[in-house]
């Protein structure tokens, strides 16, 4: 009986202990599963984390590829106004030059038409003056004339011949 009790026992420890070391082997096993899972998990959110940083670049990227866009159309358009802006400044200042010789060849004609003018005011002066003098002169002859036809009519005509 003590023997046989003692091969219960030994059968029970043997028993025992396989089954000791299958359910160590199965907790093992569970545990490696669960740190597999867990380092899955974990594997899985730094995946998630990195996609979503990926993501979250790349939106940027884009947002700023956007606004550089932007500024360059903006900065191309300031250059284009200041383009136009030189063009019509320099429009601007060959119309300024024209409208000055304009103005100065219209100062020249003035002034030659003026000297025209003074100069035909005063040939018209000259002319008067002339014509002023000849109708003078021409008083004076026929005033002459009536003073010798006087002094010649108190004469007998053959006298007036030598005198004459």
């Amino acid at each position: 009986m003590e023997s046989e009790r003692f091969g219960r026992f030994v059968q029970d420890a043997w028993v025992n202990q396989r089954q000791w070391k299958a359910d160590e082997r199965e907790r093992r096993i569970e545990e490696d599963r669960k740190k597999e899972k867990e380092a899955e998990e974990i594997r899985l959110r730094i995946e998630e984390e990195e996609r979503k940083v990926q993501e979250e670049r790349l939106s940027k990227q884009a947002e700023w590829k956007v606004q550089l866009e932007v500024q360059i159309e903006q900065i191309k358009e300031r250059e284009r106004k200041d383009e136009l802006l030189a063009a019509e400044e320099i429009v601007l200042e060959k119309e300024k030059l024209q409208l000055h010789e304009i103005s100065q060849r219209r100062d020249r004609m003035k002034e030659l038409r003026q000297r025209k003018e003074l100069e035909l005011f005063w040939a018209r002066q000259h002319q008067l003056k002339l014509k002023k003098r000849a109708a003078d002169i021409q008083q004076e002859l026929l005033e002459d004339e009536g003073i010798v036809e006087d002094l010649l009519g108190g004469f007998p005509p053959e006298d007036v011949d030598q005198q004459v």
